[in-house]
């Protein structure tokens, strides 16, 4: 698991994983992350479980974002129910090695936010590609439902092909991935990670026609600076 921003280590709770768990002590709201990092053996459809301690004032909707071979998905959990059990967060492809990401924060949330463990659970593993088309099945099933498509299409007219998109970890289905505002073709030229909205900030500074006269240059008077 890896943190950042304002967590603490603790044992006072009852139900957790292993030795401690975090908790961000209902401070520093939006400013705590924790990432779930594994690797896979296989190639597959996996059951992601979360597990956090039993606390009569956690939270009641924490961010959680899974991402897996078919993209991202945002879900909201309950911490003040099941606590203490293993939590389901639905089913979900994920390639062989890494990529695979569950990653949770205490952004708008009222209680305590817990990071303890998450686990994954093999439901069925899926062959690397069984119609020859240079596309993984466990990618096809996971983005399209079925091993119809080609190597070559680009159906979301992002000017990235299939194959392109299973390899950068991009939607094929989608202009923006992750909803940064920036594309995937953006994203894929200039190295950005499109499964992160996080990686790219772009700060926009708008002006007055009366402001000019304080930054010279009067021939050329843009409505906005994007840095």
């Amino acid at each position: 698991m890896r943190l950042s921003g304002g967590w603490t280590s603790a044992t006072t709770s009852v139900g957790y994983f292993g030795t401690n768990f975090s908790t961000d002590s209902n401070t520093g709201k939006g400013f705590a992350a924790a990432e779930f990092l594994p690797s896979f053996a296989q190639s597959g459809l996996y059951e992601v479980f979360v597990r956090y301690p039993a606390h009569p004032s956690a939270s009641q909707a924490v961010p959680f974002t899974v991402s897996h071979w078919g993209g991202i998905s945002n879900l909201l959990v309950n911490e003040r129910l099941s606590g203490g059990t293993w939590v389901s967060l639905g089913r979900y492809y994920f390639e062989a090695g890494g990529r695979g990401k569950v990653k949770l924060t205490n952004a708008g949330t009222t209680g305590y936010v817990f990071a303890d463990a998450v686990a994954f659970s093999l439901v069925e593993a899926v062959p690397g590609d069984s119609d020859g088309d240079g596309l993984a099945d466990g990618w096809e099933l996971a983005v399209f439902g079925d091993l119809d498509e080609t190597a070559a299409a680009d159906l979301d007219s992002d000017g990235l092909s299939n194959v392109e998109e299973m390899a950068f970890g991009s939607n094929p289905l989608e202009v923006d991935t992750d909803g940064d505002g920036v594309t995937d073709m953006v994203e894929f030229e200039h190295g950005f990670d499109p499964q992160s909205a996080s990686d790219i900030e772009i700060t926009t500074i708008a002006f007055s026609a009366g402001d000019f006269s304080s930054y010279g240059n009067q021939d050329a008077k843009p409505t906005q600076f994007e840095v």
